[in-house]
């Protein structure tokens, strides 16, 4: 199962990855002919996320290898340390390019040819939408982080073309209405500037997330809360009272021990199987992908009577 896994996930981030080198080679062969800086904040994205992804392509076989004693949490923080590189890579490229069209707007703005620009964005809004759904129908079952980081990719390409399309688009009513023509230099850096604000938050977000996940910080308190209901609704029918709940994500895995004591001094083994299995089943609903154990909780300082 996890070889079948492992294939897909490869032939998926595969095709992401040639997807988002023909859009690079587009977007920065039209940067070299147009000039056009919205354009180049587009190329320089995509390429970097198409290094990003060829490297994690070769240490993606390391993610479904097992745990064991001595990699007690298997290479899932590898997946999570790609994300926090990536994240972190795009934050700085975005945040370089919003203080380049700021110096161009300083400068006076700078001219393109529109027509040009509009006719490649229409072609990339389309090219960018047949990626997207190609990839989405490749990873439907898989339900990865990296699969879920390209959906996104994919989906703010799509929105921020059609954006600069409109934004160039708009230029034909400023030419037509000449007390708005000194507006047409600055045009192309402020489309840059936009699409470089909207882009951040993304990158941000996955950083700030990827960071929780190589501290192993434990899940918002809203799962945790979540985490709890179920775990007293599942277990009302056994003689266990939850005292503890330990959740830890570890890149695509989730990580749930309880620390429970029981009624008396005895516990069936059997009984606490199908009460972990029945946890295991019921958390299944919110996690695809995840570990549960059900430890006893043991007080020294309190023998047994």
């Amino acid at each position: 199962m996890k070889r079948v896994l492992l294939d897909q996930e490869k032939k998926t981030i595969r095709l992401s990855s040639w997807l988002g080198v023909t859009v690079a080679v587009f977007e920065l062969a039209m940067f070299i002919v147009s000039g056009s800086q919205a354009i180049l904040i587009d190329g320089v994205y995509d390429a970097m996320d198409v290094v990003i992804l060829v490297i994690y392509q070769m240490l993606l076989p390391l993610i479904y290898k097992p745990v064991s004693e001595r990699i007690p949490f298997g290479f899932a923080q590898v997946e999570t340390l790609f994300i926090l590189i990536k994240g972190s890579v795009l934050i700085v490229v975005t945040s370089m390019i919003i203080y380049n069209d700021i110096v161009i707007i300083l400068n006076g703005g700078t001219s393109i040819d529109t027509k040009q620009v509009l006719i490649f964005e229409a072609f990339l809004t389309l090219f960018c939408i047949f990626g997207y759904f190609v990839v989405r129908r490749l990873g439907r079952k898989l339900k990865t982080p990296m699969i879920k980081v390209e959906l996104i990719t994919w989906k703010i390409d799509v929105f921020l073309s059609l954006g600069a399309f409109l934004a160039f688009f708009m230029e034909i009513p400023f030419l037509h209405f000449h007390v708005l023509e000194w507006l047409v230099p600055y045009i192309d850096p402020l489309v840059s500037c936009a699409i470089a604000m909207l882009m951040l938050p993304e990158p941000t977000r996955a950083f700030i997330k990827a960071i929780r996940g190589l501290v192993l910080m434990a899940p918002s308190e809203e799962k945790l809360e979540r985490i709890r209901t179920l775990c007293h609704e599942t277990l009302s029918d056994y003689p266990y009272e939850i005292d503890f709940i330990d959740a830890v994500r570890t890149g695509r895995k989730m990580w749930i021990s309880l620390y429970f004591t029981t009624e008396g001094n005895m516990i069936k083994v059997p009984q606490l199987k199908q009460a972990t299995m029945d946890l295991k089943k019921a958390l299944s609903t919110i996690y695809l992908n995840l570990d549960v154990e059900m430890i006893p909780e043991i007080h020294p300082d309190n023998p047994a009577e």
